[in-house]
């Protein structure tokens, strides 16, 4: 997302994570606050870590986040909706896998790349392999260097970031 106008992406990212450290703040310290809105703000302050490549920081986040959905009136659903499964927060998509999106829909054939990866307990991506989709070795290619980027909020056990193994990624491509 580009910056405001007269705004630093750096500036961007400090007023952002004030911003979701402040929501925690309050969600937190405010009694009557539901379990589950404090639950979303820490899970959310926690992906802006992993997004940031600072997992060390986003694990107290997802800790507590875990924590406040004990009080939740369904405390088993919404650690599940939160933490059930590895959570894709973002990659660096491959620079023309939309190159020909705007052409008559005639002139253009859409291809996906799955791969299968595991997610480690950092959120990151380990050991990614082409699944299906096309064969076209450049495509492949452009995923699989594509996906390292990716950073994914982990899947929690028992309140602990944990590997899993088989996460689907599928990457588009307008050719």
């Amino acid at each position: 997302m580009p910056a405001p106008q007269g705004l630093s992406p750096s500036t961007v990212a400090i007023e952002g994570q004030k911003a979701l450290e402040a929501a925690a703040s309050i969600a937190g310290g405010n009694p009557d606050a539901p379990p589950s809105l404090v639950a979303s703000v820490r899970a959310q302050l926690g992906d802006w870590y992993v997004a940031r490549d600072q997992p060390d920081r986003a694990l107290p986040n997802y800790r507590q986040a875990w924590q406040a959905a004990a009080s939740a009136a369904d405390p088993a659903a919404l650690r599940e909706s939160l933490f059930g499964a590895p959570l894709l927060l973002g990659y660096t998509l491959p620079s023309d896998w939309n190159r020909y999106a705007g052409r008559a829909p005639a002139e253009v054939e859409l291809r996906h790349v799955e791969l299968e990866l595991t997610v480690t307990p950092q959120g990151g991506v380990r050991d990614p392999q082409h699944a299906g989709g096309t064969t076209d070795e450049r495509l492949v290619s452009q995923t699989l260097r594509a996906v390292q980027t990716a950073r994914y909020r982990p899947r929690l056990v028992d309140g602990e970031p944990t590997a899993t193994t088989g996460v689907r990624f599928t990457q588009p491509f307008y050719v």
